[in-house]
């Protein structure tokens, strides 16, 4: 029992004694399949260990790790006009890490599927039921997300309807925070995107894409 005991101690110690870990992988637009290079990959926990890609989208990255096992290395790709992503690698892994590309929130030209976008136009895209039944929506529906400290204002999200009245493209118009998109710009941002298909507006007598800003009230 006594020599049982010293077995599971003895592996208990070395689970958790500290692993070098070691990833790798390769970065490429999600579109094209294109490697890119000079992308920007860290270490999340450790943001000092970083590394940028060579000329085939090749990147390497170590570290040395605790903690029971040798757990997956979590890193953060991103680089200009390109949406950051995260992604965790097992230790000894190698993925292949695709990243899209950002689609600016008020791109000029304004254009959606080869078509101009307008914001000015004979008649304005519309919720179902109007103005009235697009602010009972938001009261019905608006929740103020936990994980967000406590703040007032409005939140403005821009988004084009279709010609089908779908929600395209949505984004915040001149966000309030820095760096990531917040918890309470995700909840406007869903708010816009989970409504229900809209009338769309008209120009010279013909459906058009229209670009829409409105104000989210927290």
């Amino acid at each position: 029992m006594t020599r049982l005991l010293t077995i599971l101690i003895a592996l208990t110690i070395l689970s958790s004694c500290d692993c070098y870990q070691l990833v790798n992988g390769v970065v490429i637009d999600k579109e094209t399949g294109k490697a890119l290079q000079g992308v920007t990959v860290f270490n999340k926990s450790k943001e000092w260990i970083k590394t940028t890609t060579d000329e085939t989208g090749h990147f390497e990255l170590s570290s040395v790790s605790g903690g029971f096992g040798c757990p997956p290395m979590a890193i953060v790709v991103e680089t200009t006009g390109y949406k950051r992503n995260e992604i965790s690698i097992p230790a000894g892994g190698q993925e292949i890490v695709k990243i899209e590309k950002e689609i600016p929130c008020l791109p000029k030209p304004d254009l959606l599927d080869n078509q101009p976008v307008y914001s000015q136009v004979d008649k304005n895209a519309e919720f179902p039921g109007g103005q009235s039944a697009f602010l009972n929506y938001l009261r019905q529906n608006l929740s103020y997300p936990k994980e967000q400290k406590e703040w007032q204002g409005s939140i403005y999200v821009t988004f084009v309807v279709d010609t089908l009245g779908k929600i395209r493209n949505e984004c915040i118009y001149k966000p309030y925070f820095k760096g990531e998109i917040s918890p309470i710009e995700k909840v406007a941002l869903k708010l816009i995107k989970e409504t229900p298909s809209w009338t769309p507006a008209e120009k010279n007598g013909k459906k058009v894409y229209n670009r829409v800003t409105l104000p989210i009230r927290f």
